[in-house]
């Protein structure tokens, strides 16, 4: 007759009835001291632990992510670092959604050996919610001595807030990604410019190792303003790159809901770029009488917005398919500002015209031509059709322009009822040539 031992807790050996068995009888480490799962909870970014899982059995940790971050799962043996699976076995490491404290049946992500030789090594993007991390045997084996470390960052992918509590002796860890070299300010806060009641933070900021990941300490701080505010502010000089902020409870107390900023105190907005409507073409030269057409044709757009516009990337097209030039560089236009186009910006040879921007190879029809300026997007922002007298003026010696009796953006500029031939000198000691530059139009006669 055989008899069967009585099944043991704590011996390492997985018997009917124990959904775990770890080896010993702690609660707090994936199993406890009854062998059932014993999920730990994690309060900090960065959390260690070692143990051993017995064939077909699991660990699993859970970890709450209060904005978009990131987890990296490891496991190795217990030597230093990561770098030895000798004595691990062969986890398998998969990530749960836990929903109103239920794990859910399908796995967000895993991985069974991109860590050293059969360990694990799992990093993904998650949004905000609370996940386990499983730790099994890949094969249903015995895993003997292995070690997890737990990394649970949000992403701070740029300026905004970001939304943080922390309990009782954890930590909120953030992984900022700063693009340009600037002055940042990186604090916690309720938001608003205020601290919320009980919250009492201190805030340390690393730079990370491109490579290594390695962390350095860039600074700290406690309380932004000692004895009044309690919330944390630090605002340094940063170089592009990834950096770390590790956000504690002062003496380990718990932070109630609280927010995380990043906000840069120098950086320049970047300029809009020229999109459809925001340009209103206002006046054209394409037959000049004082120099020859080469020399003097321009043509003059007014920014109908109330912000600087960047024209750089914008396309000007003529009726033919190769008259057109592309604005190179970054070329700003102020809000309501009228600038000038034109092939010669001399006005010493121009006929004395000033002109914002010279470009070199485009040309304006003396009868009938399209004038049609097309967005870095392939928007077209604003075009007019020119038609030989039939429609629109047809002047030699003076400009072609929309009527200067209200804001250009008022007409429509399509309508050659609405442009008439300029009236006004040009002030350049050639009377014959009239038109008015980057400056307001004037009003055109009663019919045109």
């Amino acid at each position: 007759m055989v008899t069967r031992a009585a099944p043991v807790c704590g011996n390492g050996v997985l018997d009917a009835g124990e959904a775990c068995d770890d080896g010993n009888l702690d609660n707090g480490d994936g199993c406890d001291a009854g062998c059932t799962l014993d999920t730990v909870e994690i309060l900090t970014s960065v959390y260690g632990n070692t143990g051993q899982i017995p064939a077909r059995a699991e660990d699993a940790y859970r970890f709450t992510l209060d904005a978009p971050g990131v987890v990296r799962v490891a496991t190795s043996d217990l030597a230093p670092g990561e770098d030895s699976c000798v004595d691990a076995g062969d986890t398998f490491v998969s990530i749960f959604a836990v929903v109103g404290g239920v794990r859910g049946v399908e796995r967000l992500a895993f991985n069974d050996d991109g860590g050293v030789d059969l360990c694990s090594l799992l990093e993904t993007g998650l949004p905000a919610g609370t996940y386990d991390v499983v730790v099994n045997s890949a094969v249903a084996e015995l895993i003997p001595n292995y070690e997890i470390v737990v990394q649970v960052l949000a992403l701070v992918p740029g300026p905004g807030d970001y939304d943080g509590l922390i309990a009782a002796d954890g930590d909120d860890g953030f992984l900022i990604s700063i693009p340009s070299e600037n002055t940042w300010r990186v604090m916690t806060g309720d938001g608003a410019g205020g601290c919320p009641a009980d919250a009492d933070t201190i805030l340390q900021l690393y730079a990370v190792e491109a490579v290594t990941g390695a962390l350095t300490l860039v600074d700290e701080n406690d309380d932004a303003v000692l004895g009044l505010v309690f919330c944390s502010e630090l605002t340094v000089a940063l170089a592009p790159g990834n950096y770390r902020a590790i956000v504690t409870g002062y003496q380990g107390a718990a932070v109630p809901p609280y927010v995380f900023s990043l906000e840069c105190t120098d950086c320049v907005a970047p300029l809009r770029p020229v999109g459809p409507g925001d340009l209103v073409i206002t006046e054209i030269m394409q037959n000049p009488s004082a120099v020859a057409d080469d020399l003097g044709e321009w043509f003059e757009v007014y920014n109908a917005t109330n912000g600087p516009l960047e024209l750089g990337g914008m396309v000007v097209q003529g009726n033919a398919a190769n008259d057109t030039f592309t604005v190179a560089g970054s070329v700003i236009i102020q809000p309501h500002q009228y600038f000038v186009l034109s092939l010669n910006s001399n006005q010493a040879t121009n006929g004395g015209i000033p002109v914002d921007y010279q470009y070199a190879t485009f040309a304006l029809n003396n009868a009938s031509d399209i004038l049609r300026l097309v967005s870095a997007n392939a928007d077209v922002i604003d075009q007019v059709r020119y038609d030989d007298g039939a429609t629109f003026p047809d002047p030699t010696g003076a400009s072609m322009q929309i009527d200067g009796g209200a804001d250009p953006s008022l007409y429509d500029n399509a309508n050659g009822a609405n442009w008439c031939e300029s009236l006004v000198g040009t002030g350049t000691g050639n009377p014959q040539d009239r038109g008015t530059p980057g400056a307001p139009n004037g009003l055109c006669p009663v019919g045109g």
